[in-house]
């Protein structure tokens, strides 16, 4: 019996509309998680931490998992199927309105499986673009740049609904979503055949005794934890300390959002001259300066103006970091874009540690521990060996 993707080719169109899919699904249901668990579940914010706490570690473990076993055990399409249906499952089961003890198990299993799809589409669109682009990093930052569309639409959508309408029109609607993404990724994402033998005893799949791999782990965990801290604090921030309007947050995440994307294909004419590690090095300076100016600026204009070195972050340690794992381990994509997730994921339960550092009286000491975990981990970024690419 052939398997799903057995003798196809896949396409741009279809690559990107299933990447959109994917990505668009997510962001209807990540952003207003936190506000349906208090607002609806009724869960106190120390039960809402400790699930943001277990669902990140169970997704590393998960995502991890698939992407081992697509690099020689599974198809790609059958493990973006299997994501898809947990993914439509996910939204669907909260109708339900899950009490704590379900939520903790079967809600996070559910929500642990489907980020899969995103490393998996990625991996296989990184296999056709070898292919047939000839490894075209182009094709690759286009597919990032419509995630980053995605989530410049979904959330103000997912709020709109979820506040004017109701949280069961936004699940519904999700769970068509990844339903659609199903059919996208059972008909028309190809498979593209291994050498079992020889990708198993490949160097790479060792890759936890590579130093430059687990250097690499190390800093965009860490880059990410000083991020994502900003991202979460960023808020409360402007609006509990400095008194800013409610909408101050929005207009900042939309103003980088607006900038990241022509950022991220103009990245992608420097790699020939520049290579990816020194591009991902300069967006790691980046964060660190936009740190600083986080930490020192005091006007809403001075913020909007500060969000080009966070938009050149994402554009360039976002984008091209994922591309960095992929040509470290080129035999095993699955794994090397899992391992990117998993850093980014990583940085995020740091990150989210981090914010308990505003009990010393002030949000600003969050940017201020940002900027020395970023600078740290750019100093581990310059031990991670250069890779070549062709753009």
């Amino acid at each position: 019996m052939q398997t799903p993707g057995s003798n196809r080719k896949g396409g741009i169109i279809s690559y990107t509309a299933l990447c959109l899919a994917v990505t668009f699904a997510g962001s209807l249901v990540t952003p207003v998680l936190s506000f349906f668990l208090s607002r609806e579940l009724h869960f106190s914010d120390t039960q809402i931490s400790l699930i943001f706490v277990i669902l990140p570690i169970t997704t590393i473990a998960v995502v991890q998992t698939f992407g081992k076993l697509s690099d020689g055990f599974m198809t790609r399409p059958i493990i973006v199927c299997i994501a898809c249906i947990a993914g439509a499952i996910a939204p669907l089961f909260l109708i339900t309105r899950p009490n704590y003890l379900l939520f903790c198990t079967l809600e996070i299993f559910f929500l642990s499986i489907y980020p899969s799809a995103f490393t998996q589409v990625f991996a296989s669109a990184r296999e056709y673009a070898t292919k047939y682009l000839d490894g075209s990093v182009m094709y690759q930052t286009f597919l990032r740049a419509m995630v980053s569309l995605s989530w410049v639409v979904g959330p103000p959508i997912a709020y709109y609904i979820s506040t004017t309408i109701d949280f069961n029109t936004l699940f519904y609607i999700c769970a068509s979503v990844y339903t659609l993404a199903l059919v996208l990724a059972f008909f028309f994402l190809p498979h593209y055949q291994y050498n079992k033998a020889k990708n198993l005893n490949h160097a790479d799949n060792k890759y936890y005794k590579n130093k430059d791999v687990i250097f690499l782990f190390i800093a965009i965990a860490g880059l990410f934890t000083a991020f994502l801290s900003y991202i979460i604090s960023m808020p409360l921030y402007l609006t509990n300390e400095l008194n800013f309007i409610d909408k101050a947050p929005g207009y900042l995440m939309s103003v980088c959002a607006f900038i990241e994307i022509p950022l991220m294909f103009l990245s992608t004419r420097f790699i020939k001259h520049l290579g990816i590690k020194k591009l991902v090095i300069t967006g790691a300076l980046s964060l660190s300066i936009f740190l600083v100016l986080m930490f020192n600026l005091k006007t809403l204009e001075g913020f909007i103006l500060a969000q080009f070195f966070a938009a050149l972050f994402i554009a360039l340690v976002s984008n091209l970091g994922m591309i960095f794992f992929q040509e470290l381990l080129p035999t095993i994509p699955g794994q090397a874009t899992s391992l990117y997730i998993n850093a980014c994921t990583t940085g995020q339960i740091a990150g989210g540690a981090l914010i308990s550092i505003s009990s010393f009286g002030s949000y600003k000491y969050i940017f201020l521990a940002g900027i020395g975990v970023a600078f740290v981990s750019t100093l581990i970024l310059c031990l991670v060996r250069a890779v070549h690419k062709k753009v």
